[in-house]
Parts: structure tokens; sequence; C-alpha cells
């Protein structure tokens, strides 16, 4: 349901780098999870991840301090200020795109994901059927066994994550929570951004391996 999805997110997000173990298990949960929804039940997904913005707060805070070592010509806290700065700017929902891209078929799944989301925001297929957005998800078809062994699998594995301060967003709940109409869409075109540049980069074609096709090497 949703506040599994949404502690699925938070765990992935919080995950410190280095630590490929948990990630994995829970992204495997998450993708299997999403994949048994219906179409409103995607969008609500989508419009939940699109939520997962910067700490505004975060962002001052670190903008002020960059400004502080400039006036003061404090080379080494200007750089420092710097880095911090580009780390608050990075949203949780990009963190957590980046984690599901490393796991096996996470490409696929983000590909399909933002294909979702595409459809979404032209409101064509059976997203069409689901407009307006709203950010509810919807249980999966009846009788699917899958889905609820998904659900149960994405319960299990946040719980056993542990419980600590969420960098997802401030008190209150997400960023812009009971948005609905052209505010949430502006939220899922940055959204489809971030997956656009992200994605760009990883099939980069200095990074992709050409193999000739034959007898032997085609599926």
């Amino acid at each position: 349901d949703e506040q599994r999805l949404r502690g699925l997110l938070r765990e992935i997000a919080q995950t410190p780098p280095g630590d490929d173990v948990l990630p994995a298990r829970l992204g495997k949960s998450l993708m299997s999870a999403y994949e048994a929804l219906q179409p409103p039940g995607r969008l609500g997904f989508l419009s939940i991840l699109a939520r997962q913005d910067v700490d505004l707060s975060t962002v001052r805070r670190s903008c002020q301090n960059l400004l502080a070592a400039e006036d003061d010509c404090r080379a080494a806290a200007s750089l420092r200020a710097r880095g911090a700065l580009r780390e608050a700017l990075e949203p949780p929902s990009e963190r957590i795109i980046g984690r599901l891209a490393q796991q096996p078929g996470g490409l696929r799944f983000l590909v399909a994901m933002r294909a979702d989301l595409l459809s979404a925001l032209a409101q064509r297929g059976p997203f069409a059927e689901a407009a307006p957005p709203s950010p509810s998800l919807s249980p999966p078809a009846a009788g699917s066994s899958a889905a609820t062994a998904a659900a149960a699998t994405a319960a299990a594995a946040a719980a056993e994550a542990g419980s600590v301060a969420s960098p997802l967003a401030a008190e209150g709940g997400e960023a812009g929570e009971g948005e609905r109409g052209e505010g949430l869409r502006e939220r899922w075109r940055a959204l489809d951004g971030s997956l656009r540049r992200l994605l760009s980069t990883w099939f980069d074609q200095g990074l992709l391996k050409l193999e000739a096709l034959s007898w032997e090497t085609s599926p």
C-alpha cells in the first residue's frame, strides 16, 4: 500500500554509499510492487516519487555558507561550501533512481517507468482513464498473489532496515503534498527531466558495448 511504498523509498534514499546489500533487497521489492500496480496506482507512486524534493532549509543554509566564505575570501571554506550546496541540491528522487539503476534489471525498470510517466503526461493509453491524477495508490488487481507477496516483502525489508531520520522531506510530509492538477504535473515534468538526464548519461555511447549479431549471441 501507499505507506509501504513510501517506506521503501525512504529506506533506499537513506542507504549510505557503499552499502550494496540492502539497496538490492529494497530495490527488488520496490520494482516488484510497482509492476504489480494498476495504472492509477502507478500514477500514485510516480506522484510520491516526484515529491521527494530537496530540503529548502538545507539549501538556504548552504547558500549562506557559500556567500559568507566568498565574502571572507576563504578559498578552502568556499570549496567545502560549494560541495555541500551541490549535495543539498540533489533531490532524494535522483538518489533513489540512481540506486535502482544499479540493481539487476534496474535500467529496464526505469525505462519502463519513464514510459508510464510520459503516457501520464500525455494522458494516453490506460493512464488517460486515471486522470485527474491522485497521489493515493490503487490496490493491485484482484487475485494477484504476486502483488500481495511483493507488498509483504516490501514491508519486511523496510522494517528490517530500522528507523532513522528521514532525508526525504521536512516535517509535515513530502514537499507539495496535496497538490493536484498543473502543480503535480510540473513535478512529473521535473521527474521526467531527472530520468532523461540520468538515462542519457548511462546510455552514453562510450559506456555501451557493441557486439555483432550471430546465431550464438542472438536472444
